[in-house]
């Protein structure tokens, strides 16, 4: 288990992060609202400017931003392997320390 906190306020509430871990580390869980849609370059979903500017305000106010689509969740959905691998993925390429021990997905230090 990983502690975290829920809708987690920023700025006296302006914002809310979905999930925060240790290490000031956010994760974003962005719904259908977050995007425009599918683009003409591979269907890929384009974050609108609104998420693309609260990323970035994260960012500069010093949290490592871990971003999931509900395209990628949903793509996961039915297997928690599928779905524990998608997170262990993100939160490495952000730069979380993350570690394996026997009979658990992840630990923190």
């Amino acid at each position: 288990k990983i502690p975290h906190r829920n809708e987690f306020p920023v700025y006296g509430g302006v914002f809310h992060i979905d999930l925060v871990l240790p290490h000031a580390t956010a994760i974003e869980v962005d719904g259908p609202t977050h995007f425009f849609g599918a683009s003409e370059r591979g269907g890929a979903l384009e974050a609108t400017p609104e998420t693309l500017f609260k990323r970035t305000l994260l960012k500069r106010l010093g949290w490592r931003v871990v971003a999931v689509s509900y395209a990628e969740w949903e793509a996961a959905r039915g297997s928690r392997d599928t779905q524990v691998q998608l997170l262990r993925r993100r939160l490495a390429e952000a730069g979380y320390p993350l570690e394996r021990e026997a009979g658990q997905d992840a630990a923190l230090e």
